[in-house]
């Protein structure tokens, strides 16, 4: 599988699965690595969950200026796969992948000796495109399902799954040992904040973050926690300055220690981010601020009751990094007025 947050949060329904499945049978998460990167990885989010044994994985950054690494990963891969020889492999790799990748991955894992593969049955592949009307998808985590239960596995109905990663004590001591250090909030509700993104792609604009965050402590005199990685950190004090309150979690605490921070928290309200996904596994609703850089649905956090903002312009499906479009328009669709009234509906 892929190794990132929102990647590792995708799977863990299927992850829960396997486990009931296999309950005396170890299970071994393989994911990729991108050293430098800053990625959280599936051990820092799925330790001591019990949903695997071991965590091990391999190297895989690629691009311009980086062959040697992309094969040196190859084999170190190969070299996994040759001693340990899984029976069998369970193919946790995106759907929409192009079936001449699939394909190559095939050959790749059975060069390397293993023999039974499961998850490529039912895979949906490369979804048909039309300018401006990208395809609605099932949920990431609903397909990996779908490709359960086509190897026979028993599995919940779409958006049914168990997608908690079992936080425990220790986790919630973590939290609460960062929780003492907090200035008096006077007993203010939390409202978790997720206001960055490593995709420019994805991010609603600083200052309508700002003005949102003002209208949430008039309204309803709320505490905002922010979250989000190390990255975040300098975003996130410019915007705790502008309300003159707020805690500062982005960078502050591990992915778990967040997770139950989170779970605290009366509702999320920010970007298409792995945050996002661990506010949903957390148990609490989201109000999601979507670009339309990619397919509807796929990235929708999971669960119900989650409300999606959204608006496709022409260019919607574009799959850019960076929005070459003047004024982002799909983000700048997304009025401060509509999100605060989302944020009303999930809070009362």
């Amino acid at each position: 599988m892929t190794g990132s947050l929102g990647d590792t949060l995708a799977a863990v329904p299927a992850l829960w699965v396997l486990r009931r499945s296999w309950t005396d049978s170890p299970i071994t998460l393989l994911s990729n690595r991108e050293e430098g990167c800053g990625r959280v990885g599936p051990s820092e989010i799925l330790e001591g969950s019990g949903l695997a044994d071991r965590f091990t994985t391999y190297r895989s950054q690629e691009g311009p200026g980086r062959p040697l690494t992309k094969w040196m990963g190859r084999w170190e891969l190969a070299l996994f796969l040759h001693r340990f020889r899984p029976d069998p492999l369970i193919y946790l790799i995106r759907g929409d992948r192009d079936q001449s990748r699939v394909g190559r991955d095939l050959a790749f894992f059975r060069w390397c000796g293993v023999r039974r593969i499961v998850g490529v049955i039912g895979m949906p592949g490369r979804p048909p495109s039309r300018p401006g009307v990208p395809p609605r998808l099932p949920r990431q985590a609903d397909q990996y399902l779908v490709r359960l239960a086509a190897a026979g596995f028993l599995v919940p109905p779409p958006g049914k799954g168990r997608a908690d990663i079992a936080l425990g004590p220790q986790d919630f001591a973590r939290m609460e040992q960062w929780r003492l250090r907090l200035a008096d909030d006077h007993g203010r509700p939390w409202i978790a904040i997720g206001p960055g993104s490593k995709m420019p792609a994805k991010r609603w604009e600083e200052a309508r973050f700002a003005e949102l965050g003002r209208r949430l402590i008039a309204t309803y005199n709320a505490q905002p926690v922010i979250f989000g990685g190390p990255e975040e950190k300098p975003l996130a004090l410019r915007l705790m300055a502008q309300w003159g309150r707020g805690h500062l979690a982005a960078g502050t605490l591990d992915v778990r220690a967040s997770a139950a921070a989170l779970s605290r928290c009366r509702l999320y309200v920010g970007n298409d981010t792995g945050t996002m996904h661990l506010a949903a596994a957390a148990g609490i609703l989201c109000v999601a601020i979507f670009s339309a850089r990619e397919n509807p649905g796929l990235w929708e956090p999971y669960g119900d009751g989650h409300l999606i903002l959204r608006h496709d312009p022409p260019c919607a499906g574009c799959m850019q990094i960076t929005c070459p479009v003047p004024g982002h328009p799909c983000l700048s669709a997304i009025s401060v007025d509509e999100v605060f009234e989302a944020c009303r509906r999930v809070l009362f």
